[in-house]
């Protein structure tokens, strides 16, 4: 079972979406033939949500993509494309919806965190995202202490650069 919250780069969700669902559908004729859509909804709570609010709006206005972290569906890399509130009549309460498109291509925005998702270890993420295990290792030399991974650790990126694909 996931126990970790979800998180948008450097963002942490405070509570999980109330839902979340993932559709898949394809661009006949583009270079973005297939593409994945990750679509939620959920409720901000308390004296801060109007705070929180403000904080997601800026990650929508930021336009950039970056390391998407969702309990069930792992780690990847994502675009935050659109983001809805509606009032509610409750204090204190901000219903939300949203929606990210998963990006397949990891220079298409880089994040300088990656969140490490249950069941991770370096090599898994090295070989998924295309970055180099030596890199990782040294940009994260007194940060993490094996190559065992536990989800929620942090992995810095900034140092770093993928890989081009040799094939």
């Amino acid at each position: 079972m996931n126990t970790y919250l979800m998180r948008f780069g450097e963002f942490e969700m405070p509570y999980n979406p109330e839902s979340i669902s993932v559709n898949k559908s394809a661009n006949k004729g583009t270079s973005d033939d297939e593409y994945t859509i990750i679509v939620g909804r959920g409720k901000l709570f308390g004296s801060d949500c109007g705070k929180l609010a403000t904080e997601m709006d800026s990650l929508i206005r930021d336009g950039r993509a970056n390391v998407l972290c969702v309990p069930e569906l792992g780690s990847f890399w994502a675009k935050l494309i659109k983001l809805d509130y509606t009032i509610s009549i409750a204090p204190d309460i901000i219903e939300y919806s949203f929606e990210f498109k998963k990006q397949n291509n990891v220079e298409n925005g880089r994040a300088d965190v990656y969140y490490v998702t249950e069941d991770e270890n370096l090599w898994h993420f090295c070989e998924r995202t295309g970055y180099d295990l030596t890199q990782i290792t040294l940009a994260n030399q007194g940060n993490l202490k094996s190559y065992m991974l536990h989800a929620g650790d942090k992995v810095f990126l900034r140092k770093c650069t993928p890989q081009e694909d040799t094939e």
